[in-house]
């Protein structure tokens, strides 16, 4: 149905991958994990980072209305071979 990618860096995770099945989109699975995630760590201070890109707006959605916030922004630039 679904599946994350998180990687754990001291005290901090970074959110590499979130994806759910194109069935199951949309009905609240990806919040579901996120916040079974969260939960899992409530006695631990820790940041939660996440490399999506600006223009992946469906992303971008997704973690405002898990109350999330943006506290900086970066370029990545790729060579192109």
């Amino acid at each position: 149905m679904g599946f994350w990618l998180i990687i754990k860096n001291k005290n901090n995770f970074i959110i590499d991958l979130i994806a759910v099945k194109k069935n199951y989109q949309k009905l609240g699975y990806a919040s579901q994990m996120l916040n079974f995630f969260i939960g899992t760590q409530k006695k631990k201070k820790f940041f939660i980072l996440d490399s999506t890109q600006q223009a992946n707006e469906q992303s971008v959605i997704f973690y405002k209305k898990n109350v999330f916030k943006l506290k900086f922004s970066k370029y990545s630039y790729h060579l192109k071979n």
